[in-house]
């Protein structure tokens, strides 16, 4: 094994034992040590391992040649990196999001089924990777987050090998999430596949004391990162009931030990628009794709796009 793969072996494994490492500060309002958001922090324990690392990856080991590296420039300044692997006459374009601290190759593995099955995918690395130098200066804000999901795909669909197609999202765990939450918030999205997305930002407030009461955790949250973490617009049972008539694919390990996959079930059941929900009896979190589940999760995902884009099949 290449020390490369043994030192991505053991970040997965450090994340594995330690997802929830606080630090503290004094919250004058409250007089309780109030500790950094989870959802605020850097979100990698190996800052170094930034886009430089995996540059050349998708041809290496994922063993695509049909992809492009990409620069994608978003509303504040920053710019994405980006991977997007593109088919002649494709089905359309999925554009995929890696969970918590997770980068673009970990998405790339997920989705590549999609690729070799005539869709175009676009994977990127979330916005904290653009910090790793300076990780410190890092401040998390999902709002941000979901806002350059409409800013990539303002990009895609002005491009000529991906425009006049449909464009949908996919996204694992955390991303997961983000993707229901930009399913919900821009009608250009035509569908949206969620993989063990937790149901709510109450699943991360745990980082918090127990005796620091929600409207203290509200405000301090909008003190370090200007937004209302509980707002129903960051909310995925505010998110599913405003997707309109566009399908949504729900997707879960039946071993998830990090998100319970009673959460997708309960999005599914409020969910009043077209919807689909598969479970994997031998998948932990996240991991049908890549586990002994995978023929009949591929089967799953891409049954979905045939049934509702038909001139997919």
């Amino acid at each position: 094994m290449s020390a490369k793969k043994i030192t991505r072996l053991i970040f997965f494994v450090f994340l594995s034992i330690f997802p929830f490492s606080v630090s503290f500060a004094d919250d004058t309002a409250t007089n309780a040590k109030m500790p950094t958001f989870r959802l605020l922090r850097f979100e990698s324990p190996i800052p170094s391992h930034d886009f430089e690392y995996l540059k050349g990856m998708p041809e290496k080991t994922i063993r695509f040649s049909n992809y492009a590296t990409l620069s994608i420039p978003v509303r504040d300044g920053l710019s994405l990196d980006a991977w997007l692997v593109t088919n002649p006459n494709p089905h359309g374009t999925v554009i995929a999001l890696h969970g918590w601290s997770s980068d673009m190759a970990q998405s790339m593995s997920q989705t590549r089924f999609l690729a070799t099955n005539g869709w175009n995918v676009l994977t990127y690395n979330a916005r904290f990777w653009k910090f790793s130098k300076h990780p410190d200066d890092y401040r998390g804000n999902m709002e941000n987050d979901v806002r350059d999901v409409g800013d990539i795909l303002s990009n895609l669909s002005a491009r000529p090998d991906t425009k006049g197609k449909p464009i949908g999202i996919i996204g694992f765990s955390y991303g997961a999430t983000k993707a229901l939450l930009a399913g919900a918030r821009y009608p250009g999205l035509s569908f949206v596949i969620c993989d063990a997305g937790p149901i709510s930002p109450d699943s991360y407030i745990r980082d918090y004391p127990t005796n620091v009461s929600r409207k203290a955790i509200q405000e301090d949250i909008r003190k370090q990162a200007g937004i209302d973490i509980f707002a129903p617009e960051l909310s995925s049972t505010w998110a599913v009931s405003n997707l309109g008539s566009r399908p949504i694919l729900f997707l879960h390990g039946e071993l998830d030990g990090s998100v319970p996959p009673a959460f997708s079930s309960n999005l599914y059941q409020l969910t009043p628009g077209p919807k689909e929900f598969a479970t994997f009896p031998k998948s932990r979190h996240a991991n049908g794709m890549n586990g002994p589940d995978k023929k009949e999760y591929m089967a799953a995902v891409l049954g979905f796009l045939n049934r509702y884009f038909p001139a997919a099949k």
